[in-house]
């Protein structure tokens, strides 16, 4: 009877401890989603900011310094940058190059996490009405972590379709077109993101469980002979 009481009461907090589990999981991967678009955010806004008055050059580096590496930033800057009465400033402008794309950041906005690097994007349908029309296109940001957090390393404005995404010209695949890639899609899909969930709980929880369920059977059944 000691035994059969000791093995519900295992099975009962491993019950807890995996639904426990999933809820902190689900949670960490929305707040991981809603981090990753606040930076993207904040990269715009510090864009943003260029256009309120015209300021020394070391001054626009040092506002974008701390969302985009030197690349990004010099290439911006080559584009947007004019001189005012010995100072530099961002006109706005409705053909924008190398800006942060106007992305909704509701479920039309993704994100493709691979390994190291993180990839924003969304597809804009084709417009033609008010002065600026445009064909369906995507548009995306590439982000890298480093030691010094998240860094915005390519930004593109209109891209036909997602082949372009990757330098080999592949498109980018999913973790269920190959495992090895390492690929997550971050997105307000439930379904997607139980789906995830589920094969990473699997992964940590199978085998503990068959490690922990052995013991305790062999356990019972020799104590009960014995």
């Amino acid at each position: 009877m000691r035994q059969i009481k000791r093995c519900s009461s295992f099975l009962i907090m491993t019950i807890i401890l995996v639904f426990s589990q999933t809820v902190f999981a689900s949670e960490l991967d929305h707040k991981n989603r809603e981090n990753i678009l606040s930076h993207v955010q904040s990269a715009f806004q510090a864009q943003q900011l260029l256009s309120e008055k015209p300021r020394e050059k070391e001054e626009l580096v040092h506002i974008l310094s701390d969302y985009f590496d030197n690349d990004v930033i010099n290439q911006y800057l080559n584009e947007n940058m004019f001189e005012e009465n010995g100072k530099y400033i961002v006109y706005g402008t409705d053909f924008p190059i190398y800006v942060i794309p106007f992305f909704s950041y509701d479920e039309n906005t993704k994100i493709i996490e691979q390994k190291d690097q993180i990839i924003v994007y969304e597809f804009f349908p084709a417009n033609s009405d008010g002065p600026v029309s445009y064909d369906e296109h995507y548009e995306w940001v590439k982000l890298t972590k480093t030691q010094k957090g998240l860094i915005i390393t390519e930004i593109k404005n209109y891209a036909k379709d997602l082949e372009e995404i990757d330098n080999d010209k592949q498109q980018p695949k999913t973790k269920t077109q190959n495992s090895t890639f390492n690929t997550r899609i971050l997105n307000n899909s439930e379904e997607n993101q139980d789906f995830l969930l589920n094969q990473n709980l699997n992964h940590i929880f199978i085998p503990y469980f068959y490690s922990k369920t052995k013991t305790i059977l062999h356990d019972f059944f020799y104590i009960e002979i014995m």
